[in-house]
């Protein structure tokens, strides 16, 4: 996922992206949301819809960790398409 390294931590469903000096930490059914870089330190995100499990995949809210790592994100509704971009 964009060059960075997640982790999965089963006990508490949680999940842990990392990259460069960004950390963001997640877990299943928890709207809340840990970002810690070295300029803002640790901030907490209420999100709109909590991470899930569906069919044995874990679903994350894509755009929020698309541009908390720095990349732009736009919704083309002709196409249906989504587009991440650095």
């Amino acid at each position: 996922l964009m060059d960075a390294k997640i982790a999965w931590d089963g006990e508490v469903q949680g999940i842990t992206i990392k990259k460069g000096n960004t950390e963001i930490y997640l877990q299943i059914q928890n709207r809340n949301v840990f970002v810690t870089t070295v300029r803002e330190g640790k901030v907490r995100y209420s999100l709109i819809a909590a991470p899930r499990i569906k069919d044995s995949r874990t679903f994350i809210p894509v755009r929020f960790i698309s541009e908390h790592l720095g990349y732009n994100v736009a919704w083309n509704g002709e196409t249906q398409e989504i587009m991440i971009t650095r």
